[in-house]
């Protein structure tokens, strides 16, 4: 009996050390996004560190591949990368394909990492991709991950962003207004402030295109 006590604390401890170091290097990935993202202005640079970036979270996933917060960020840095391809539509489709299939896997492991986050990064990748037989766009899909994003993450500043860039895509301009708005006053992760900054600045700038659209 007494082995087994201590065989069991034992895994406790082994697990929380584990669980520990997903979580430390999930935040190495966040920090390095928001850095890149917000504080690169050279778009090569941006690319070119992106890359780089993404080597590392593929890495993260073979190491630690039960932490649906490595895969959250992951897939939101592969998805980035992606977006520098758009002159190369088949190495595009490749990695968004990649991200997909790693936010899923996310899911899968825990759908309320980064607060919905990973529903609202799905939904964003399902309006932004072409539909077959191109690619595997799905309006529909997206619009039901996007909802499901703000309802996970409280009306988040990041989940309403996304959900107003759909519905401006989609030429709903109210509705998009409507969420753009929703966003400036949403909850945002802590101790990323200048992400936060960033996010606000590209969250007017799409306002102000919405009232373009409307007057």
């Amino acid at each position: 009996m007494k082995k087994l006590l201590t065989t069991i604390l034992i895994l406790l401890i082994t697990n929380s050390v584990y669980a520990a170091i997903d979580h430390d290097k999930a935040v190495e990935l966040q920090k390095a996004w928001d850095r890149i993202s917000f504080e690169i202005k050279d778009q090569k640079q941006q690319k070119k560190e992106f890359q780089s970036l993404s080597e590392t979270a593929e890495n993260y996933l073979n190491q630690y591949p039960n932490s649906a917060e490595i895969k959250a960020w992951a897939g939101i840095i592969l998805s980035t990368e992606a977006g520098f391809y758009k002159l190369n539509i088949p190495k595009a489709i490749k990695k968004i394909s990649r991200a997909k299939d790693v936010l899923e896997q996310g899911l899968d492991l825990d759908p309320k990492t980064l607060d919905g986050g990973i529903y609202s990064s799905l939904g964003l990748i399902y309006f932004e991709v072409p539909g077959k037989p191109l690619g595997f766009g799905d309006k529909e899909l997206a619009k039901t991950f996007l909802l499901k994003g703000i309802e996970i993450s409280n009306g988040g500043m990041i989940a309403n962003y996304f959900t107003g860039q759909y519905y401006f895509n989609e030429k709903e301009y109210n509705k998009a207004l409507e969420y753009f708005e929703a966003a400036t006053k949403g909850n945002f992760q802590e101790n990323r402030e200048i992400a936060k900054a960033g996010t606000l600045k590209e969250i007017n700038q799409w306002i102000k295109k919405t009232k373009e659209k409307l007057n």
